[in-house]
This record gives C-alpha cells, sequence and structure tokens, in this order.
C-alpha cells in the first residue's frame, strides 16, 4: 500500500503537520487516506487480481509483502470486511500460510538486530 506524502513517517511526525491523523485513521481504517497515497480499496482490488491468478496457477506460490498488504491478502482469503481486515495482526517475527480458507501463522526465528534497525515507523 502507498503511504504517498507520508511513507516512511513516524506517527509523532504525521501528527506535528496533521493532529487529528491518527483518530481519523482509527475511526475508519479502510476510508482513510494519506495524502498522495492509495485507498485501502485499491489495494484490495489489486489483492483480489493477485489471488486470482495465484489460485489460477493451481500450484503452491510464495507471495511476499509488507504488513498491510499481507494483511489484506489474508483477510480476502479469509472472507473478512474491511474492518476486520485491517484489524488482522502484522507481525514483524512471523509469516502465515493460507489454507483451503485458514490461515496458519509460522514464526519466524533468528537475528533480533535486524528487525529493530531505523526505529518504530508508522506508515
Amino acid at each position: 500500500m502507498g503511504f504517498g506524502r507520508w511513507e516512511g513517517s513516524t506517527w509523532q511526525e504525521i501528527e506535528a503537520v496533521r493532529p487529528d491523523a491518527h483518530t481519523q485513521w482509527r475511526a475508519d481504517p479502510a476510508g482513510f487516506t494519506t495524502p498522495g497515497g492509495e485507498t485501502y480499496f485499491s489495494l484490495r482490488q489489486r489483492s483480489a487480481a493477485v489471488l486470482a491468478e495465484i489460485a489460477a496457477l493451481g500450484t503452491r506460490t510464495v507471495a511476499v509483502g509488507h504488513g498491510v498488504s499481507g494483511a489484506v491478502l489474508r483477510g480476502l482469503h479469509l472472507g473478512l470486511d474491511a474492518r476486520s481486515t485491517i484489524a488482522l495482526e502484522k507481525p514483524q517475527k512471523a509469516f502465515f500460510r493460507l489454507l483451503s480458507g485458514r490461515e496458519e501463522r509460522i514464526e519466524a526465528h533468528g537475528d533480533d538486530r535486524a528487525s529493530n534497525r531505523g526505529g518504530q515507523r508508522a506508515m
């Protein structure tokens, strides 16, 4: 998902210029759009097309993405609505295997230093 001018920003940096941003996002995560960013529904359409392509292949496929895009793929696979999809966890140290309308969380183990570089980012 493209976050436009907010790409790579922390919530603190965003709220310095738009104090109500986090509150508005929490109130309507599917309808909230960042300046110059992609809408949730646009990402959902693209993700649905990807899932259809994968299903048509009829073979095991590995899809790699970031937190929000991964949650949208999982939400589509699980048949969730927008709010439930956005509420899905977006872990840094796990990935998900999608199987017949369910998901399996798989923990990743390794060097913790790689996941702690650069601080916590909002977008």
